[in-house]
């Protein structure tokens, strides 16, 4: 069987759960807190809109 080698210390890239981030500063954990949400808040109306725009294509009816 092959041994895990055990890590001295532990750092964390937290992406979009602040409280998680509070919970492992609070344990001495190193962490950097990444403040993201989902593009729209997952809205596939928003997101069409927004992919249109990305594209150059204009608005929401296809132009």
């Amino acid at each position: 069987m092959k041994k895990v080698k055990k890590f001295e210390r532990v750092e964390v890239i937290n992406v979009g759960l602040e409280f998680l981030y509070d919970e492992l500063v609070k344990q001495g954990i190193g962490a950097v807190n990444v403040n993201w949400a989902p593009p729209a808040q997952g809205n596939q109306e928003m997101l069409n809109i927004l992919r249109s725009l990305r594209s150059g294509k204009g608005g929401t009816n296809g132009d």
